[in-house]
């Protein structure tokens, strides 16, 4: 449902903004969020969803030191862009070019 899917992406969001990169699949509004191995991993399809969430892991586990604290820090970064503050200038932005449009 998209109430659903809602507070999916607004627990990915939490994720984020505490710098965890995150695993989500294709099918939740979620999945826009991430940036393919930026900072986090998308799982794709509806088969062997376990064995690809085990492979995204084991990736992420693989990966160099530094590498896992720039995903981190992109994750920080995507989540900011989501805050109360950004959300509320990009509304004011909206409504002002439509009173533009309308003058």
């Amino acid at each position: 449902s998209a109430a659903s899917d809602v507070y999916k992406r607004q627990v990915c969001l939490e994720a984020l903004a505490c710098g965890t990169p995150i695993i989500t699949t294709e099918n939740n509004g979620a999945s826009e969020l991430i940036t393919e191995s930026v900072d986090g991993y998308v799982i794709r399809g509806s088969s062997g969803i376990v064995e690809e969430l085990s492979k995204k892991i084991y990736d992420f586990y693989r990966l160099p030191v530094e590498k896992k604290k720039e995903m981190k820090r992109q994750a920080r970064s995507k989540a900011e862009n989501y805050s109360i503050k950004q959300n509320a200038l990009r509304t004011i932005d909206i409504f002002e070019r439509e009173l533009e449009k309308r003058r």
